[in-house]
């Protein structure tokens, strides 16, 4: 039996890579993303992501590093862990930059978290402190996102939209939200236009009043 020539290699191996499953050819997914947002009286915010990296492939993978960017206030301190050991963190700016120099078996996950403190997260108003927030982008695909946000001390979430669905490579979480003092329900809309809508109502309806008296 003839060998095969040389040059038909090249050919072998990019037909084959060619017809790999999606997990072969990108490996790693995050299989669960929980997102924890703790507001803080003096505006600040500190948020906790926890994830599973897992390895899909046949192979051994090295992710090598890990990105987030926010759009929402000042990084003040970060830290970053795998598997409950300490991992080099690197802060430019709104650009976070994290190691995951791990081995990761075929079939095999590690536990990666981050803690990020950001100032002015949040707009402090008159009756309503708003918030807004893009997290990400995400290097993998995200089959589930657990998406928190904890408000600060007697005050409530009365307005929050972020949808905690799957993302696809390259996507970010998009979060924003009202806090206030009053005990109002989330209805899915903002509070702070249509309270201001009742009062100036009110407002104008009581002059009208007055000037029939």
């Amino acid at each position: 039996m003839r060998a095969l020539p040389i040059i038909l290699f090249p050919i072998i191996l990019f037909l084959l890579f060619s017809v790999l499953p999606l997990s072969a050819q990108d490996p790693l997914i995050y299989k669960r993303a929980e997102v924890v947002i703790a507001l803080r009286d003096d505006g600040s915010a500190t948020m906790s992501l926890s994830y599973e990296i897992e390895n899909r492939a046949w192979v051994p993978v090295v992710p090598g590093y890990g990105y987030l960017e926010f759009n929402s206030g000042r990084i003040l301190k970060a830290s970053a862990s795998i598997d409950g050991k300490k991992t080099e963190v690197i802060v430019n700016g709104s650009n976070l930059r994290y190691s995951i120099w791990e081995v990761i078996e075929p079939g095999k996950a590690i536990n990666v978290r981050v803690n990020v403190t950001v100032s002015d997260f949040l707009s402090k108003g008159i009756i309503f402190d708003e918030f807004q927030a893009r997290i990400g982008p995400f290097s993998y695909e995200v089959e589930e996102v657990d998406l928190r946000v904890i408000p600060p001390n007697g005050m409530n979430i009365v307005y929050l939209k972020g949808e905690g669905r799957p993302l696809k490579p390259g996507e970010a979480i998009d979060i924003e939200g009202e806090v206030s003092a009053l005990p109002l329900p989330n209805i899915g809309v903002r509070w702070y236009p249509l309270v201001w809508l009742i009062i100036i109502a009110a407002s104008i309806s009581a002059v009208v009043l007055m000037r029939r008296r």
